[in-house]
């Protein structure tokens, strides 16, 4: 047998690769069966790696046409994806752009770093034109495989933060997404989830990038809290989220933004808002049953001498009902 015939080689990958573009059609993506058949395809033959190799350390000159070959076919394979993600209509289209986000988020997990970071802020625009929404805030299936593709550019990126350009990037894309993705926590379903994770996400390996909007987000989040009593999961993650807060290094300010403070700042604020925040619960459930200005004794212990109190938790959801 020909190595060239060999399921594995670097030929056969090219030669499905190439064919991929064309089996990937908008009928065919919005076909779930044709999409686990891709992504099985991908992840069976390794094809997100294609130019992961160098042409020069090939063994033969056959092995470098191969990996200049494989190179030229994922980026024919990728420009597919892009466009695909970029296709406009609603129904059934719907599906077809949510295949393609999933395409593209396999994309930014498993292709080679050079490719990634040359890429992905490309990608987040589009994937951002997906979840940006057209007529009302609601999540619809497209928008949450977009946020959920844009969680892989996360991620990974948060891990490559050394590169040169790649903070910059990823920080574009984390503000450019947010305002709209901030609209789905007060829906059920798939949007709030994806919402969570994808600020998980950015809490987690792009912070700093929050920092702008730390306070409307802690709003957002706490309000999650207590909106969404009857789902566990939705509500453990926001209050995980809320947790993570103090690493975008801001300050709570009613003013908006969040003022500029070390970590040591960041976490002690919150930890102290959150006592305050339980010592007002306490106060409502154990009316009448404490000695007088208790409550209020205990709240000022929490509260530095000499300071004004912090801002309440959730900002303007002190007042929620």
């Amino acid at each position: 047998m020909e190595a060239s015939a060999h399921v594995n080689s670097l030929a056969a990958r090219v030669r499905i690769l190439r064919a991929l573009p064309g089996q990937l059609t908008a009928a065919r993506l919005a076909d779930p069966a044709a999409t686990l058949a891709a992504l099985a395809a991908i992840d069976a033959h390794l094809l997100l790696t294609a130019d992961s190799a160098a042409a020069d350390d090939a063994a033969s000159r056959a092995d470098r046409d191969a990996v200049a070959a494989g190179s030229e076919a994922l980026d024919r394979f990728v420009t597919h994806v892009e466009r695909a993600c970029e296709a406009k209509g609603a129904g059934g289209d719907l599906a077809s752009r949510a295949t393609a986000a999933t395409l593209l988020g396999r994309c930014a997990r498993d292709c080679a770093p050079r490719r990634f970071v040359t890429s992905f802020g490309r990608w987040g625009e589009r994937l951002q034109g997906i979840v940006k929404p057209d007529k009302s805030s609601d999540a619809t299936v497209a928008a949450v495989a977009a946020a959920r593709a844009m969680c892989e550019i996360l991620r990974r990126a948060g891990a490559m933060m050394d590169v040169p350009g790649v903070r910059k990037e990823a920080a574009t894309v984390v503000q450019k997404a947010l305002p709209s993705i901030l609209q789905w926590l007060d829906e059920d379903g798939d949007g709030s989830i994806a919402a969570l994770e994808f600020i998980r996400a950015a809490l987690v390996g792009h912070p700093a990038a929050l920092r702008p909007r730390a306070d409307a987000l802690e709003t957002a989040l706490v309000r999650a809290v207590y909106l969404r009593d009857a789902d566990t999961a939705v509500r453990d993650d926001a209050c995980e989220c809320v947790a993570l807060m103090p690493r975008t290094g801001a300050l709570p300010s009613r003013g908006g933004g969040g003022a500029t403070a070390d970590s040591a700042q960041s976490w002690s604020s919150t930890c102290r808002r959150v006592l305050i925040a339980a010592h007002a619960a306490l106060d409502t459930a154990l009316d009448g049953a404490e000695p007088m200005n208790a409550g209020a004794t205990s709240k000022h212990k929490l509260v530095p001498a000499g300071e004004e109190p912090p801002p309440p938790l959730g900002m303007d959801m002190a007042d929620v009902k």
